[in-house]
């Protein structure tokens, strides 16, 4: 054989492991690219579950019921209501004392 069939050979089996590397490469990315397709849908389909469990955790009915039950708060009414008209610093502080007496007059009832 000549020199430049050798050259021509040796090219030619470079070339061809050059392909079976492309091609493996190309189906381990094919590969990787799948699983993070079939992730990404899983991502999602969690997320839009997540959602409709926030809204649902956050209805103002289910808060209410928490907060009686749980909290035992009560609905505010003119009863519980107290409002201060203050103009001095005195009157303000008796005032306060007033108010915190009430609250704990009516929390210590509610026990």
């Amino acid at each position: 054989m000549s020199r430049l069939n050798i050259v021509l050979l040796v090219a030619l089996i470079g070339c061809a492991l050059s392909v079976v590397h492309t091609a493996y490469q190309q189906r381990r990315l094919f590969i990787a690219l799948e699983r993070a397709r079939a992730q990404q849908q899983q991502l999602q389909q969690e997320g839009a579950q997540l959602y409709y469990q926030q809204r649902a955790l956050s209805k103002t009915a289910r808060i209410e019921r928490l907060a009686t039950h749980r909290l035992n708060m009560v609905p505010v009414t003119n009863v519980v209501t107290q409002y201060l008209g203050v103009s001095k610093r005195s009157n303000a502080v008796q005032a306060a004392e007033e108010c915190s007496k009430t609250v704990a007059a009516f929390c210590g009832g509610m026990q």
